[in-house]
Parts: C-alpha cells; sequence; structure tokens
C-alpha cells in the first residue's frame, strides 16, 4: 500500500470518490467548528496518508479554494466549481443531525473525467442523493470496477431545489433511489439506524443480512458506533469490537474515514476480514486527532 507518489493533477486514480465536499458548521458542546467536511474530503484524507492515488468528483463553491491541493495523492480534477459552497450545519449529540443550508447539485456521468472512469473502486457517498443513481448502473454496465456504497445520503430526503433540509437519522427511510443504489453496489456500509431501514423490521440481524446480499451487495459493513461493527459477506457474520473509546470528541467524518480504510486496504488484498480489522485498528488515529 505504497504507491509512487504522483502530483494532484497527474495521478491515476486507483479509486474515485464520488460525493460533495462541503463546508461544515459543527456545534460541539460549547464550541463552533468551521471546517471542510464531506464524504469526499475525509476519504480523500485516508487515501492521502496511505498513498493510495484518488480522485474526487465534486462541486464546490468559487469560495472554497483549492480545497484538495494540500493532498499530493489526490487529484482534483474532477472537482467543479459553482456560484456557492454545499454549506452543512452540524449538531453532534447522541444522534447526530444537520441543516444543509446551500446545494451545488447533482453528479452525472458527464460530471466524471475520461481518466477516472475504470478504477479500481469507485467509493460513492453522499449527505443526500446528490449522485444521480442511475450513473451506479452505467458504472456497473461500462467500467471494471468495484462500487463501495456508503448509503448514508439515499436514505434522507431530497435536497433539490433551494430548501433546507434537516438530516436527522431518526426520520430516515428507504426510498426507490435508496434500493436501486443497493442493488448496484459491490460493497454496501450502512450504520445501524440505516440498517434498521432496510427491509422488514421484523427480520432478525441475519435474516436482515441475507435479504440485503440478494439485492446485490456481495460485502455489508455496517458500523455500529461504540460497539464497533458487523462484516457480512459469503453468508459468514463477523463482529467487530471497538479497540478504543472516546469521550468528548468531534466523530463527524468517522464513518467516512472508517469505510475508506476498508476500501484502502480490500483492494490491496481482496480480504474482508483482514480490512474490516486494518480499519478498526487505524479509526484509532482519526478519532485521537
Amino acid at each position: 500500500m505504497h504507491a509512487e507518489t504522483h502530483s494532484a493533477s497527474r495521478c491515476s486514480p486507483s479509486v474515485v470518490i464520488l460525493g460533495t465536499i462541503t463546508k461544515d458548521i459543527v456545534y460541539l458542546k460549547s464550541k463552533r467548528i468551521v471546517s471542510r467536511g464531506g464524504s469526499p474530503f475525509f476519504a480523500a484524507q485516508v487515501f492521502n496518508d496511505l498513498r493510495v492515488p484518488c480522485g474526487v468528483v465534486s462541486k464546490v463553491g468559487r469560495n472554497f479554494g483549492s480545497g484538495l491541493s494540500e493532498l499530493k495523492h489526490v487529484n482534483a480534477g474532477g472537482i467543479s466549481y459553482c456560484a456557492r459552497t454545499t454549506t452543512v450545519e452540524i449538531w453532534e449529540g447522541a444522534h447526530i443531525s444537520a441543516s444543509i443550508r446551500d446545494f451545488t447539485g447533482r453528479i452525472g456521468y458527464s460530471s466524471i473525467p475520461r481518466g477516472f472512469l475504470n478504477p479500481c473502486a469507485f467509493l460513492v457517498s453522499t449527505i443526500s442523493d446528490e449522485v444521480d443513481e442511475r450513473l451506479l448502473q452505467m458504472i456497473k454496465s461500462r467500467a471494471d470496477s468495484l462500487i463501495a456504497l456508503d448509503i448514508q445520503g439515499y436514505l434522507r430526503p431530497s435536497i433539490h431545489g433551494k430548501r433546507t433540509i434537516l438530516l436527522k437519522e431518526s426520520q430516515k427511510k428507504l426510498r426507490r433511489s435508496a434500493m436501486y443504489a443497493i442493488k448496484n453496489a459491490d460493497i454496501l456500509k450502512c450504520n445501524e439506524i440505516e440498517f434498521e431501514a432496510i427491509g422488514s423490521p421484523k427480520m432478525d440481524i441475519k435474516g436482515k443480512l441475507r435479504y440485503i446480499s440478494q439485492l446485490g451487495p456481495g460485502i455489508i459493513l455496517v458500523t455500529l458506533g461504540k460497539n464497533g461493527s458487523i462484516l457480512y459477506f459469503d453468508g459468514k457474520l463477523v463482529r467487530v469490537k471497538p479497540i478504543k473509546k472516546f469521550s468528548h470528541i468531534n466523530t463527524v467524518g468517522a464513518g467516512d474515514k472508517f469505510f475508506s480504510l476498508f476500501l484502502a486496504k480490500f483492494i490491496e488484498n481482496r480480504d474482508p476480514v483482514k480490512s474490516v480489522k486494518f480499519a478498526n485498528r487505524k479509526i484509532v488515529k482519526y478519532l485521537a486527532t
């Protein structure tokens, strides 16, 4: 996992990340923290640290700046600049909730640069459904690439238009776009609340995992916060305990980083168990900083 160093403008991506880089305003106890965020930004940090060349496809505001210029293993050629930056306000408590103040638009096949069309894997992770779910089917039919999907955004209300949308996890419901996205994914990641939203509430854990795997994903990863995670593949269920517990920390982006760590290792060894254990060990670094 030590790829040759590339410049941000020239690297040939092993992973292409589809989603939205955001301006995050996080309210954590008495603190107000303003920073870059969004799944592509958090994932790009991980791939950069592991020296995995990656590309980012996102829409950001012109006042956002270069965004990823400091990450030398990241190709920002898929970033397009718009009039506004997607801004998200986040209140972190027992359950993270957030409000989208501005949104820059959807991502379709034409948004992906030619050199990004056949990586080892596409990582699709959104704040709502801004990556057109039909794009996943197009990728599947045209590229010999894994599709790693974090379902989070497809279970939230649509953010088309200029409305302010609260992203309260307790209000998530499975939508048609979510089901379409799941069917085209090779690897699916969700948290425990999102996991509950898929399938019938009468299903037990193993029954629901079997149901999801029959839809399409060969590997399912369910993060359980302080209780670790669950990995399911080939009919096997593996429970992974957390290595270390933290208190009074900002966990925004933790799930994105955990999934990115898993994917980085998986495209190297194709071993889901070793990959989830690697992610479990390495996520400590990101939660401690």
